[in-house]
């Protein structure tokens, strides 16, 4: 006799609802209580471990160094949706050379980030990663809209805006020389910087709503590095705009790990003394 398909036949398998098919007559009063009992225990089971399929682990690591503004917005989101922690990676040591990071980034750059066996680098790769696996709605959710709107401001980051910050934060820090024309560079980042508030922050607090987006953990961090007073007053003499200043602000409000911050402006603390 032929078995019935997705009944112990291993080809197809059905959701594990539980379907009772009532016999001819009538259920006794003593048996039907126990039965529906028994159907209640099963799905409070099952929603169980869902949760517990779903729930965040720390199993993910993200190495880098704690003053890199690519390294910080991923590490930020991680410890906030408490799925990943920082491993430190220090590039001065060449740390990032050995042939153990180079099986986890061949390029030898920070950031990378390790999820059991599945490696993975570059920053908002990471960040979709992340999002994508334990919390899809800092990414969206199923708005296609939405995410598409994350995506161009977290593409404008590392593509737009990167050539005004490269002039601003870099030279200040020391890794790069001041720019030919200064006041030219400040003005362009101002310029972008208030286009970037029309774009996303018309209506909303943050980019896509009223709470944080993978993009606003990437956005929000580079423009907390340019607001600094080796930035402000001592080197590159640029002034956030006070609309992008509010909106770092309420990021910083929102963000639970924070202190981590504290590698990032010590770093910049040291350059306002020299």
């Amino acid at each position: 006799m032929a078995q019935a398909s997705g009944v112990g036949s291993g080809t197809c398998r059905r959701s594990h609802r539980v379907v009772l098919r009532r016999p001819r007559g009538t259920y006794t009063a003593a048996v039907a209580p126990q039965l529906l009992e028994g159907v209640v225990e099963l799905k409070a089971n099952g929603m169980a471990m869902a949760r517990k399929a779903n729930k965040p682990t720390m199993s993910v690591e993200i190495y880098g160094m704690e003053i890199s503004g690519n390294v910080i917005p991923p590490v930020l989101f991680a410890m906030d949706k408490k799925c990943g922690k920082f491993v430190r990676k220090d590039m001065m040591k060449g740390e990032l050379k050995t042939q153990e990071f180079l099986k986890i980034n061949p390029w030898g750059q920070m950031p990378a980030m390790q999820d059991g066996k599945f490696c993975l680098a570059e920053g908002n790769a990471i960040l979709r990663y992340l999002a994508n696996k334990y919390c899809p709605s800092a990414y969206g959710g199923s708005d296609l809209k939405s995410k598409a709107m994350i995506d161009w401001a977290l593409d404008w980051a590392n593509t737009n805006f990167m050539k005004q910050y490269a002039g601003i934060w870099y030279p200040t820090v020391g890794f790069g020389s001041p720019p030919e024309d200064q006041k030219a560079v400040n003005d362009a980042c101002t310029e972008n910087l208030n286009k970037f508030a029309k774009l996303f922050l018309a209506t909303t607090k943050f980019v896509g709503g009223d709470s944080p987006s993978i993009a606003d953990y990437k956005c929000a961090v580079l423009f907390w590095y340019l607001d600094f007073p080796a930035i402000r007053q001592q080197r590159a003499g640029f002034e956030l705009p006070e609309r992008i200043k509010a909106y770092v602000k309420d990021f910083m409000d929102t963000c639970e790990s924070k202190d981590f911050l504290s590698g990032g402006s010590g770093f910049m603390a040291s350059k306002a003394t020299n």
